[in-house]
């Protein structure tokens, strides 16, 4: 019985200041800054409040892979965990059935009044109304 034994060459490191290539996502999430100004966990996840717990997940899969501070070079780490932990906030919330009917009572509903009353105020100095009064 012989014994192979591989050469050295098999077994060689990459020569120091070799330009090594991995799939980075950095321009796409520096570009992606509408979670950053998300104002809910639906825009976090880029969904509408009537997204079904299939489309939640596939979303959060999608820019979970997207935005993982890991898959960046270490200038845009910093900006990609923010993210990350935006979308993950947003998916531990919306993935659970009970968190997320609490999230849409607290937070939906005071986003459609806020709104709703924003739109009531809408008006101009000129009035239909008697002056004065």
């Amino acid at each position: 019985m012989s014994l192979l034994i591989p050469s050295p060459s098999a077994f060689h490191a990459p020569q120091p200041g070799a330009n090594i290539r991995r799939p980075f996502h950095s321009t796409a999430a520096r570009r992606d800054a509408t979670i950053d100004n998300a104002r809910n966990h639906y825009e976090t996840l880029k969904l509408a409040p009537t997204a079904s717990a299939a489309e939640i997940k596939k979303s959060f899969y999608n820019l979970s892979k997207s935005h993982h501070p890991d898959l960046h070079e270490a200038s845009a780490r910093r900006t990609a965990a923010k993210r990350f932990m935006r979308i993950s906030e947003a998916y531990s919330i919306l993935s659970s059935p009970t968190k997320r009917a609490k999230y849409d009572q607290d937070h939906m509903n005071l986003a459609h009044t806020t709104m709703h009353v924003h739109a009531q105020r809408k008006g101009s100095y000129a009035s239909t109304g008697p002056a004065g009064g």
